[in-house]
């Protein structure tokens, strides 16, 4: 709820795995797409805390439809979520290849 709240109206969310949702925003640019997902990672951190540690946080790999098949569009994004999740998690991860 608080995702579809802080995104577009034309903007799609839909769960991809039993921890993991995919997020599709029409019509922007990566660049242009990470200030409110930065934005909206942060809102998900303030919004559930206990005591000193967040108890919600979101990692996350950005990348930008190119012309590519799907299965190897979500591959690449599962690749960036890995890396997030490796670079210590509440964190997005962005194909620097796009800027």
């Amino acid at each position: 709820q608080l995702m579809c709240k802080n995104l577009r109206e034309f903007d799609m969310i839909g769960r991809f795995g039993s921890d993991q949702f995919l997020l599709i925003l029409p019509n922007v640019r990566v660049s242009e797409a990470m200030f409110g997902l930065e934005r909206l990672r942060e809102l998900v951190e303030a919004s559930h805390w206990s005591g000193s540690e967040p108890l919600l946080t979101i990692s996350g790999g950005v990348t930008e439809y190119t012309g590519e098949d799907t299965p190897v569009l979500i591959e690449h994004a599962a690749s960036l979520l890995t890396a997030a999740r490796e670079a210590g998690q509440n964190r997005l991860c962005v194909n620097m290849d796009i800027f």
